[in-house]
């Protein structure tokens, strides 16, 4: 505990270094301490999600429970160590939106990180059109015409989430939007690759339910070479 605040101190020595040693299992010691407004950070072991069931991760509970935001930061081996400090900057931060509440809150969050990090914006969303088993039953004219009416979709919800966060504060930031066909999980890793962060919302479908609805949230937790921010659904940032 101590090298580690040692180590904040050094990095940021106008930073207030609190330790607290707690006789709990770690989920229940960090929700105990985070509070609306604050932000929970972890480093992530690279357990996939079943493992990381079995064996209890803090990421799967907080991802339902936390009252505030959670980043995870991976660990990779062509990532500096702590001694080292951090990567340098890549000034990009990117979001995943699908139209929901909890793409709105992760919205939010990243457009507040991007004026802290005068950093650019990319909005990701992304789709799947659902076809037969058959897809030679389908004929190249339908197929189009589906692709089409997703896409146009895909445009109304990307503007109508922007519309509807984008404030006085957030309008003068470099934003784009990148919308694919493809799976979500797939979609966010591959535009995050070059970013520093990936900011998705979580409805708070943790453990198993979690598993088996195929949460995007903990699929980009599970797998992105960068941190991670996962917006629970009791998260927003308080005054």
């Amino acid at each position: 505990m101590e090298d580690a605040a040692d180590l904040v101190r050094g990095a940021h020595p106008g930073v207030d270094v609190v330790t607290v040693l707690a006789a709990e299992e770690a989920p229940s010691a960090l929700m105990g301490e985070a509070r609306r407004g604050d932000v929970i950070v972890v480093g992530s072991r690279g357990m996939g999600a079943v493992r990381a069931i079995l064996h209890g991760s803090v990421g799967v509970r907080a991802t339902s429970e936390a009252p505030c935001p959670v980043v995870f930061v991976p660990a990779h081996e062509d990532r500096p160590t702590p001694e080292q400090g951090p990567p340098e900057p890549r000034g990009r931060i990117v979001v995943g939106v699908d139209g929901s509440d909890s793409s709105r809150r992760a919205l939010r969050f990243g457009l507040q990180e991007a004026l802290l990090a005068d950093a650019s914006v990319r909005v990701v969303n992304s789709w799947e059109v659902p076809l037969p088993a058959d897809t030679t039953a389908l004929e190249a004219d339908a197929r189009e015409v589906h692709e089409e009416v997703f896409d146009r979709q895909s445009e109304e919800i990307v503007a109508g989430v922007l519309a509807e966060v984008i404030d006085d504060r957030t309008e003068g930031l470099d934003i784009s939007a990148v919308r694919m066909q493809a799976d979500p999980v797939e979609a966010l890793l591959e535009a995050g690759r070059d970013a520093d962060l990936i900011v998705v919302g979580s409805r708070g479908r943790g453990g198993v339910r979690g598993l088996l609805l195929g949460s995007v949230s903990q699929g980009v937790l599970h797998h992105a070479p960068v941190p991670v921010a996962v917006l629970p659904p009791h998260s927003e940032n308080g005054d």
